[in-house]
Order: C-alpha cells, then structure tokens, then sequence
C-alpha cells in the first residue's frame, strides 16, 4: 500500500504527505542501517516495468519514505510505504525519456522512524536494459528457420521464404514484434537444432513434422494479407494467431480426444449388454 496525498493551505501550497514526513523526520536524531536491494530479471527491454525489492533489517513506524533516482539524477519515485513484519517492499516503475527505462545506477533512499530515531538508508543498483538494435540484430543471425528448412529440404523453399519474408517485413516492423521475436528465438533456438537433425536422419519424422506444422503455417499466412501499420495492429492480429493455433494444436485434440473415449466406452457398453 502506498499513498501520495496532498494538502492544499490557504490556497498558497500543495504539500505531499513524504514532504510532511520528511520535515517532521529532519527534527528528529537519526541514524544509518542495512538496506538490501534485489530485481525481478538481470537484463530489462526499454519499455520493462521493473519490479524492486527493498528489505530493511528493521521494520519502520508508520511507513518510511522511499525515493529512488534515476541515472540522470532525477528524482521519479517519492512515495510513503509500508514495509511487512520482515522488513520488505517492492516497488514497480518504469523510467526514462518517452517513459523508457536507461541502463545505469540507480539510487534508493528510505527514511523511517524507529522508536525515537530517523533512521536513513541509502544504497544504488545497477538496472541493465538492452537496447531494440541488440535485439534485432541477433534476430537476423539467428537466420532462417531450421526446421522449415529441413522440413522442406532448402532454404530456398516457398515456405520457409515464406516465414522469412513474414519476419522481416511484418512483425520486426514494430517494437512489439521485435520483442516477442527476441523472447520467441530464445526458446526456439533451444530445442530446433535437435529436431532438424533428427528429420534429416528419419525420412517418417520428417513427414510427420510436416504435417504437424501445416496448421501453424497456414495461420500464419493470414498476416500476409493484412496491413499491418501500427503497435496495436501487430498486438491484435498476434494475440489471434497465438488463440488460433493454441486451439488446434491444443482444445482440437482434447476434443476429439474426449469425443473418441466416450464414442469407444459407449460402444464397449452396448457389446456387452448385447452378450
């Protein structure tokens, strides 16, 4: 829970309730303490929310004021927080030009009170972001497809020219595109060497993959008649293919599945009442 409530006096000054706080705590003895930083991921995409965890070996009175500062110096957190009964919080934001997040130090100031003392501490991490450009280009070296390509047996084959051209020109076009091809090529890349090599090595695997990504391609050719111009065009028509192909390759089999187990017990039941 958190709260940034303001005051208006006589119509002269709008005061905060972290500006209250940190006049009445500036009259107060203080001291320092431990403060632990920790981050949800080690590498951010510039449009990342960030999510901070903030443990202090003690637990504040009444709330502490955490202000945090971003690598230009700027302050873009100030807030009043309450931490649990171990001395935790997390905060969630972004930063930066056009709301971006930027690589650098980032500074976190807590102010609380404990018993009679102010007590401030003070501590900076690192947030590292990767920039669109890293991203597309280790998009292109990841080259073609490698199980398009060993399923159709050439680079050069019309299907596989065809998922390269969709890359290229429709879903890298757009930033969304560009990150969900950078997450996609990760896991992709993990386990598609394993099976091009296994369709080159068994001709009946190799047919089987075919048939099995029929449906996928298929799909994904819709993108090739539609314009595609803006981020919520690319996150409309992706969030379809996504729904299209989980319901073929997933609520389809379960279907016809669960069809064919009640059409075979049904059948099991009339044999044996006919015996």
């Amino acid at each position: 829970m958190s709260f940034h409530r303001k005051f208006n006096l006589n119509g002269k000054y709008i005061i905060s309730v972290p500006m209250i706080l940190l006049i009445l705590f500036s009259f107060i003895p203080y001291s320092y303490s431990e403060l632990e930083l920790s981050l949800n991921k080690q590498i951010f995409l510039p449009t990342d929310y960030v999510l901070l965890h903030v443990h202090l070996d003690y637990v504040p009175n009444n709330g502490s004021v955490v202000q945090i500062t971003n690598p230009y110096g700027e302050l873009f957190v100030n807030r009043h927080v309450f931490f649990d009964n171990e001395g935790n919080f997390e905060v969630r934001f972004n930063s930066g030009p056009n709301n971006q997040l930027t690589s650098g130090f980032y500074d976190v100031k807590v102010t609380g009170i404990q018993g009679d003392n102010v007590i401030i501490d003070e501590s900076s991490i690192i947030i590292q972001i990767k920039d669109f450009p890293d991203i597309v280009s280790k998009t292109e070296e990841g080259g073609g497809c490698l199980i398009a390509t060993a399923t159709f047996g050439s680079e050069l084959a019309p299907q596989v020219q065809q998922l390269r051209e969709l890359r290229d020109n429709t879903i890298l076009s757009t930033k969304s595109g560009t990150i969900f091809m950078a997450e996609f090529n990760q896991f992709y890349y993990s386990f598609s060497p394993i099976v091009a090599d296994l369709e080159r090595k068994n001709p009946v695997f190799k047919e089987v993959v075919k048939f099995s990504i029929a449906p996928m391609l298929a799909s994904l050719s819709i993108l090739n008649y539609i314009n595609i111009d803006t981020e919520r065009d690319m996150m409309s028509y992706g969030i379809i293919i996504i729904l299209m192909n989980v319901a073929m390759y997933f609520v389809l089999p379960i279907i016809v599945i669960s069809k064919s187990y009640d059409f075979f017990n049904l059948t099991h039941q009339k044999s044996k009442h006919l015996t």
